[in-house]
Formats: C-alpha cells, sequence, structure tokens
C-alpha cells in the first residue's frame, strides 16, 4: 500500500471519486481503511479534498499557466465526440461510473 511509504506529517489530495459516485455497494476484495486509518493517525498525516467548484478562483492562473503546455503538446488530454443529442442521458451517465477518460462533447444533428 502506497501509504506505508508516507513521511510524517505528509500531506495527501483526494480526488478522482466521481467514479464511485453511484455505487450502492462496497468493493469487494481486502479492506485497507483500518490500515490506513493507523498509517493517518500515528503518522500525522493530513488529507484534503480537491472538488473543482472549491479552486474556480484560481482558474485564470490555471489558464494562464496551462495553455501553452496543451498549445505545445507538452500536456495532453482525451476527447470523445458523441453524435446525437439524445445520447446525452447515457453519455452523462459515463461521468459517474468510470468508463471515459478526458472529455466528453455532444454533437447535435441538426
Amino acid at each position: 500500500m502506497l501509504m506505508e511509504h508516507f513521511n510524517a506529517e505528509a500531506k495527501m489530495t483526494v480526488c478522482g471519486t466521481i467514479a464511485d459516485y453511484s455505487e450502492t455497494e462496497l468493493p469487494t476484495g481486502t479492506n485497507y481503511l483500518p490500515r490506513l486509518i493507523t498509517l493517518i493517525h500515528y503518522r500525522f498525516v493530513s488529507i484534503k479534498a480537491f472538488a473543482t467548484p472549491y479552486v474556480m478562483d484560481t482558474f485564470p492562473e490555471f489558464l494562464a499557466e496551462v495553455t501553452p503546455l496543451v498549445t505545445s503538446g507538452q500536456l495532453k488530454y482525451g476527447k470523445e465526440f458523441v453524435d446525437g443529442f439524445e445520447k446525452l442521458p447515457a453519455t452523462l451517465l459515463t461521468l459517474f461510473n468510470g468508463s471515459h477518460s478526458g472529455k466528453k462533447l455532444i454533437v447535435r444533428n441538426d
């Protein structure tokens, strides 16, 4: 487990949990939560959640830094075009099940 290698007073950011948004059951397999809580406690790990709405005030600075990276090809992102506005509901659901990566764009057929 990665947490085993955290230094004392480490800082950890939690993000990317939207894929679990609609889960109704716990995942199968080994439950690492008790060990994780112990490591957080004894190593004084700080955990901060990241969600876009809470950092929108820094968006102009983000764009200024990232736009040149995307333009030059140093930073790449995926994109998928979905044909037909009628596919919007099914496409929206892929945001919550982890089956997509990058940007999804709906293309109207009219």
